[in-house]
């Protein structure tokens, strides 16, 4: 897969919760290349969880933490480059949840806001609490 051509397929998609948001982005990615990811992880089904996420949000992305961690290799920050998975908090607004994006290289996130849609956001906007890698990259 060529990251450049997919990130620009999806940069510019409106945001629609459980359809195109951080995690389904995410999701939808790792499938792109060409991991085959479960669909429901610890009672948590991926059509579904779009209503989990407004009941709680919090602990459903503690549960997407989890379920990279068991699914993707986890790294050292220092060591993300394009393509990897990031899990993200926007520096100077500490009442907004975690995030996801992937890593889009030349210090971007291609990430999804809930205004905006898909976009590539500068990586320095936000502190980077861990990294990502599939597998069959």
């Amino acid at each position: 897969m060529n990251f450049s051509v997919w990130s620009n397929s999806v940069i510019g998609k409106p945001f629609e919760l459980g359809k195109v948001d951080c995690f389904r982005l995410v999701f939808d990615y790792l499938q792109e290349c060409g991991l085959r990811l479960p669909e429901e992880y610890k009672g948590l089904a991926m059509p579904d969880y779009a209503h989990a996420y407004l009941q709680n949000r919090e602990g459903l992305i503690q549960k997407a933490i989890a379920y990279m961690s068991e699914y993707l290799k986890e790294l050292e920050i220092h060591q993300a480059f394009t393509g990897d998975i990031l899990v993200v908090k926007l520096r100077w607004f500490e009442a907004l949840p975690i995030s996801f994006g992937i890593d889009g290289g030349n210090g971007i996130i291609i990430s999804v806001t809930e205004k905006m849609g898909v976009i590539p956001i500068e990586k320095k906007l936000y502190n980077i609490m861990r990294v990502f890698r599939c597998q069959s990259r």
